[in-house]
């Protein structure tokens, strides 16, 4: 539940440190004051289109402050400016994925409070809440892919932001390719080895099987002992 908050302050340091970045995460073609957040779009021959904008939003999100605007990508050379619709859907993504998440947590607590577990399969919303757990393991990692996304391809065409670029600090060794194709390997045979884990698991539990090596279920409550049994 804090990460979106997280986020918000660590977000406010791009205004100042990296503005082109800024500019293609909230789809600012100009400078606004307020700005507006923009939520959806893309740019397309130079001008936003889809977006649905939200006034003021954007300043007190991205700047904290209800005037302070989004610098433009008009101010910053055609030569410095990242790739805006990646890095814009990139951002929005993660954001949106985030704060779901954040959603379901909270939505959670509230019932639990209010005494309805979400948990218990008497209460109304249970199966479509376990659907969305189910799928947040899923949408958990988008949104950190995303977020990797947003974070190196709006940094471009910088490696290092204002210092070096992305071609000056390419390598030209070949045997870089065999390295990444290894990783290629190692990793889709590590995601295949887990799917079928985790698909033998669920059709042994589906079936009943006993004495699993893990716990797959919650585990039933040990019978109390009556007194006239005890005795």
């Amino acid at each position: 539940v804090a990460q979106p908050l997280v986020g918000h302050v660590l977000g406010l340091r791009v205004a100042g440190t990296q503005p082109a970045k800024l500019a293609a995460f909230e789809l600012a073609t100009t400078t606004e004051s307020p700005s507006p957040l923009r939520l959806g779009g893309l740019l397309i021959d130079g001008k936003v289109r889809y977006a649905l904008d939200i006034p003021h939003l954007g300043s007190i999100i991205a700047r904290n402050s209800l005037t302070k605007g989004v610098q433009g990508l008009d101010t910053i050379p055609a030569a410095d400016r990242p790739p805006v619709n990646i890095t814009h859907v990139a951002f929005q993504s993660m954001v949106g994925i985030g704060t779901l998440l954040a959603l379901a947590v909270v939505v959670y607590w509230a019932a639990r409070w209010r005494r309805r577990d979400l948990l218990d399969p008497a209460t109304r919303f249970h199966r479509p809440f376990l659907r969305l757990v189910a799928a947040s393991g899923v949408l958990a990692v988008v949104a950190l892919e995303a977020g990797w996304v947003a974070t190196e391809v709006g940094r471009q065409p910088w490696i290092v932001y204002g210092v070096m670029r992305t071609t000056e600090a390419a390598g030209s060794n070949s045997g870089l390719w065999w390295l990444y194709g290894a990783s290629v390997l190692l990793y889709g045979a590590m995601t295949a080895g887990a799917v079928v884990v985790l698909r033998s698991m669920a059709r042994r539990w589906r079936e009943g099987s006993e004495d699993l090596p893990s716990p797959y279920a919650p585990a039933p409550e040990p019978e109390r002992e009556t007194a006239g049994s005890a005795s």
